[in-house]
This record gives structure tokens, sequence and C-alpha cells, in this order.
């Protein structure tokens, strides 16, 4: 019979708050001191047998009566025998230590004091140098073990049929109480009372002494096991086992091993001859040293000189939330591949602050913000990066305070200013044209650096040039606008240049924010009272649309087709197939939100063969001619209609002009 060893696991918290102790309290004390860890049930076999210690292990006195759960898992006794100098860690007897941690739980279990409080059957010893000067710890932590060579399984050619699943073994009449002890269990050693034709009952090991002969004979010894492997039990069944034998002289012991539930749970069917010779301390050995990283006998090394770095600890607490993701919730959630693509957002205002922020919060690194404007007095209260003080003498460009604010909140971040104005149709340029064809080819270049572009601009015009090299380029292209109480979140459909994967793919191309319009983008600033020049919307719509548009992306990034990725049909949604919906969910095309019915509806629309922005005439007149058809384009937006067919369709459909209800953040 082998028993998986413990494994330790130390927050570096534990170390922090040695290193705090050392310095302030114990000094040159190389006293032992009391310690807390904890083990639980493991949810997987890669996870094994764990003892877990941080900073409030050194709060002995939550123990209380060591017998009660708490939320860390069930308590571990330790010491910490932390040395002055290397030489003193290297000269301690080892074997000497780990015999006098034996012999302590060898005594409590003659004495009757492990009954009383079984945690004195599974204790730790942490045995420490702290080289504070370089911010290093060497530690080993030994978990001592009575040896008793005659332990074995009672079949044992076959581990299936001496680890038996412990539902197969009792009436369906005593599940309830295992399952409801299983849900919830109070003591790490227990005694489960199987009478036929009863419910089981569980009840503590003091108790032992109270039953009669019939409940005693009936009685199985049950143990919360933390080891996941299928044909081995944990390390604290050791002592256990120790323990029993001075209860009930048996040879055969069938014990309850609980696991993470109820179906995972075990009978465990041993043999054990040893009777006398515990009697005896100097005839007892001891194991339980732990393995170093190698799986040789020797201590470990932990260096926190780069955690101690408050930006390096942000770092890690900023991830954590993500990674925690990974464990269960979303084990596919791929952290490097957010970490790692590069996000430009054309526009640092309301919906700029809001995806940026979102950004963050997914763990995405590479953040470029662009805008033209500078900070006002109006915009604090509803952007979330800006502070009065960016407003003075003037106001702060607003994509350097956006980027310095998010240097500010996390500093780890990689994050770039740019200060341009978007050339539009409609804006006339006449003596500038040399500078604008510079911004020209500086968004270009901006665009086919970077992975992911965020449209978050407050018209609909300088939304168009970005349209088109995205395009292109085929680059992932998340749009979000905002209406006085409505918004639209759309993802753009992939470019033209791309070859389709998928048979839905070669039918349809998603379309783009302008494949609606029958007109082209003109200059929306003229003739504009000062409520239709400034932003009015209703507060709370940015913050959602923000959010929302980062999910997209998240999602996009996620799918197996990336920006080729279809959108799903209605009867798509409950879909589970990949090219329809990715690990995240579903992935529409467009999200469309009433705030004044609290609403929100899925849209799709096919790419138009017409479009000013993203059709193949545009596309291909822009990439073989250049500035020359982009400034004709800026300062004539009818010769743009004319490029995409527009004035042929009006002409054959004697189509009207009609009015744009949507206004841009």
């Amino acid at each position: 019979l082998k028993f998986q060893g413990f494994h330790s696991v130390p927050d570096a918290s534990l170390w922090e708050e040695l290193g705090k102790r050392k310095l302030e309290s114990y000094k040159l004390s190389d006293s032992s001191v009391e310690l807390i860890g904890w083990y639980n049930t493991s949810r997987s076999v890669h996870i094994g047998s764990r003892v877990t210690l941080r900073a409030a292990s050194f709060d002995v006195e939550n123990l209380k009566d060591g017998n009660e759960k708490s939320g860390d898992g069930f308590p571990v006794r330790g010491i910490l025998i932390n040395t002055n100098t290397i030489d003193e860690f290297k000269k301690i007897d080892k074997k000497d230590l780990l015999n006098k941690v034996g012999n302590e739980i060898l005594d409590d279990i003659k004495s009757g004091s492990a009954t009383e409080d079984p945690t004195l059957l599974v204790r730790f010893i942490l045995l420490s140098f702290a080289d504070l000067k370089k911010h290093k710890y060497i530690y080993w932590f030994g978990f001592p073990a009575i040896v008793d060579p005659t332990v074995s399984f009672q079949t044992p050619a076959s581990k299936e049929q001496s680890m038996k699943p412990l539902l197969s073994m009792f009436a369906i009449e005593q599940h309830k109480c295992l399952e409801d002890f299983v849900t919830n269990p109070k003591y790490p050693f227990f005694l489960c009372i199987m009478k036929t034709g009863e419910e089981s009952h569980i009840r503590p090991l003091k108790d032992w002494e109270k039953l009669t002969g019939i409940d005693k004979e009936c009685a199985y010894f049950g143990f919360v096991d933390p080891c996941p492997l299928e044909g081995n039990p944990g390390w604290v069944l050791r002592n256990f086992l120790i323990y029993i034998r001075t209860l009930r002289k048996k040879e055969r012991e069938s014990l309850v091993c609980l696991r993470q539930s109820i179906t995972e749970s075990k009978i465990l069917l041993v043999n054990s001859a040893m009777v006398e010779n515990i009697s005896d301390n100097a005839k007892t050995t001891f194991v339980g040293w732990e393995p170093n990283a190698n799986g040789k006998m020797g201590p470990r090394v932990i260096d926190l000189s780069a955690h101690l770095d408050p930006i390096r600890l942000a770092e890690a607490a900023c991830n954590l939330n993500l990674k925690l993701m990974t464990w269960r919730a979303l084990p596919e959630l791929n952290l490097n591949l957010l970490a790692t693509t590069k996000c430009l957002l054309l526009g640092s205002g309301t919906l700029g602050c809001a995806v940026a922020r979102g950004l963050l919060g997914w763990g995405f690194r590479n953040i470029t913000m662009l805008d033209n404007g500078k900070v006002s007095y109006s915009n604090p209260v509803r952007q979330s990066l800006f502070a009065f003080d960016d407003c003075k003498n003037g106001g702060k460009p607003k994509a350097e305070a956006a980027v310095e604010s998010l240097k500010a909140i996390f500093p780890g971040v990689n994050a770039k200013a740019i200060s341009l104005t978007i050339p539009m149709p409609g804006h006339f340029v006449t003596s500038d044209a040399e500078h604008v064809e510079h911004t020209v080819k500086m968004l270009e270049e901006l665009i086919q650096q970077h992975d992911a572009i965020f449209l978050l601009t407050d018209t609909r015009e300088s939304r168009w040039l970005p349209t088109v090299f995205c395009a292109m380029y085929d680059k992932i292209l998340i749009n979000a606008a905002l209406g006085f109480d409505g918004y639209l979140v759309m993802r753009h459909g992939h470019g033209l240049n791309v070859s389709p994967t998928t048979e839905t793919e070669s039918q349809q191309r998603l379309g783009c924010y302008f494949c609606n319009d029958i007109v082209a983008p003109r200059n929306s600033t003229q003739d504009r009272t000062l409520d239709q020049q400034c932003t009015v919307t209703r507060p709370g719509l940015a913050p959602v649309a923000g959010a929302l548009a980062v999910e997209m992306l998240v999602n996009l990034l996620h799918n197996e087709l990336g920006n080729r990725a279809p959108c799903p049909s209605t009867n798509d949604c409950a879909s589970t197939e990949k090219s329809k919906v990715s690990k995240l969910g579903i992935l529409p095309h467009q999200i469309r939100g009433f705030f004044s019915t609290f609403s929100s509806v899925l849209v799709q629309g096919p790419a138009f063969n017409q479009c000013t922005a993203c059709s193949s005439r545009i596309i291909d007149k822009v990439r073989d001619e250049g500035f020359p058809t982009l400034l004709r384009i800026f300062n004539d937006p009818d010769y743009l209609e004319s490029l995409a067919g527009l004035d042929e369709l009006k002409t054959d459909t004697d189509l009207c002009d009609f009015d744009e209800d949507w206004t841009e953040d």
C-alpha cells in the first residue's frame, strides 16, 4: 500500500510575513514557532495532495479546537524553525527533528489526545533560512508519518478490489448522510455507523467510547482524503491507521475514504498485523521529508526579489482573477493571446475610456489611444480616465491624459498616445495637403501595426478612412456608436482578399458600419445647434457599449476562425458547433441596445457590394491610386458615391436621401 505524499504550497505572503516578523520580532531567536496549514480534497490528479500556507498561517489562535473545517480547509498543525545562518540550516539533524515531532504524534495517539483533537494526527515541520538581504528563502517541509511495514491492500494483486466505489458498498438509504457529509465535511477523521436497514450516522472520533458494542462493530473509520489518485490514499492515512489499531485490534479494516464528491469516494480495504510495537517509541521509525522540485531529498529555494517590486506585485494581483477563470469556469481562456494582442483605440472620449478600462480588466497589455481633442471641464464626469486637473490650462491632449491614467491604474500596461486628426470625407483639404497625406500614411501604418482596432470616434465621417484600411488589411474592427438612448456595437466583416474557408463564409461576408447607407458620409458638424454638436446621450450608454465591445473582441479572438467567424442565426444560438459558437458563447454581428425599453437585439447584415467603405470598388481604387483618390474623396463626397456606384443605384431606383438618426461617440 503506497500513500501519496503531501506537496507544500507556501504563498508568497507567508515569506513576506516571515521576513517582517524576523526583522521586528524574532530577530536572532531561533526558537520554534507554531504555524497552521490547510489541506482539502483535490479536484484533479494533476494537483494532488496539497498543504497550503499563507500569512494567516502565523495566526495560530484561529485554530480553536482544531476539529472544525474552515473556509481554507482542514487545519494542519506545524512548527517553524527559522535559522539565523545557512550553516545552521545545513547542520540541523533532519532525521532527529522528524523523529521528535513523530514521537509527539505517537504520544498523542497513546494518551488519547488525538481522540479529542484529531488534527494532532497530521503535522508538519518547516525548516527555513531567510536571506533578507537578497529576499531569498531556503526551506524544507517535513510531514512526519509512522512507518508500518505490515500495512497492505486486502487484495494486493488488485487495487480495484481494495479501493471500491463508496456507493457500491452501502444500501441506498445509507447514501443520504454520506452525500451530505461529503458536501460539507466537519471532521477530517470520523466514525461512520452503518447498520443494516438503517440510515448511516457520522460521529466524531471522541464519541468512540460512547458507542455500544453493536455500534462499534458496525462502525467504519473514515477520513477526508486529499489524494485524487484512483489506487492510492493520501498521506493522512498513515498515522490514522496506527491510531485505529490502538482502538480496535483488527487485522482487516474497511475505511471510508471521502474525496471531492460522493461518486469519487472509496471504501479502502487494508490489512495490518502491527499491534504491539507502537508501545515502544524507540522501535518506531518515521518518514516524511518532502522531495525538492527535482524529486530529490533536499530543500527548496524561493526568490521574492522580483515579487517585491510593486509593479510586479500589481501584475500578479491583476492576473489572479483571470488565472482563476482557467481553473474551472473557462479552462480554454488564452491569457497570453489577450496579453499580446495590440489594440488601437480610435477615439479617447466617453467610449474610448470605457473600452480601455475593459481591456485592462481582461488582461490586454498593449493599448494605443488616438484622439485629436483636449480634455474639457465637461469630460471627467462622463469619461472615466480623466480628472479635474487634466482640464486646467486649456486641457491636456485626450490621448496623452488617457495613457497617463492607464499607467497610473496599472503601471505594467504598454500604453501609447497618438494625437492625430483623422481625415474625413466632406472636410475639405486645401493648402495643407502634404500634412494630410502624412496623416493618412501614419493612420495606415498604425492600423497595419495593430491586431484589433476599435472605432470610437464622435462623427460618422471620421469612421470612414479606418474602415477602408481595416478592410484592405483584413484587421479586426469593432465599432461602437451611441444615440441618445440607444447604442450599436458591431464587428466588421473580414477583408476582401481573404480566401473563404467555409461554405457559409463563401456565401456571405458580414457588412461594415456603412453597408446600410446609400449616401456617402459627409461633414456632419456643419449647421448644427449646440445640442447637436455635443454628444448628448444617457450617461449609462458608454459603459455598457464599451463593455460589450471588449467582450466581443475577447470572444472573437477565441474563435478558431478569427475575423472570418460567421454570425450565428437565431437557431444557431443554442448550437455547440465550433464554427458558429466560440468558447465564450455566440459571436453576433451587431448588438443594438435600447435604454428606453431596457432591451437589446442581435442583428446581422451582409456586406453591400456598393458600400462606400468596404466594397471592392473603393478598396481597389484606394489601393491602386492611393492619396490622390483619397484627397478627391475628402473634398468631394459625391465622387465617393460615384465610385461606389450609388449614383447609378439612385437613378435606377429613384431613391431619396434619408435623415441619419445616430449620434456617434
